[in-house]
């Protein structure tokens, strides 16, 4: 369940996508919906990227002002 919740996370955290042209996912280019964005989550490479991404907080907050 902990892992279930953390990949509903990840997918919130992704508000879009675009595909390099010729680039293809299983030999599709997949549309942007949460079910094709689970399926590429699946792979374990492109998961930790995201999750990566999504808990740098360095960069988060990079560039905001400071009070």
């Amino acid at each position: 369940q902990l892992e279930a919740q953390g990949a509903a996370m990840l997918v919130a955290h992704i508000s879009g996508w675009k595909w390099a042209e010729g680039v293809t996912f299983g030999g599709e280019t997949l549309a942007f919906n949460e079910e094709n964005v689970r399926k590429v989550l699946k792979k374990a490479w492109i998961r930790k990227q995201v999750d990566d991404a999504t808990t740098d907080e360095a960069s988060f907050f990079e560039g905001s002002p400071t009070s």
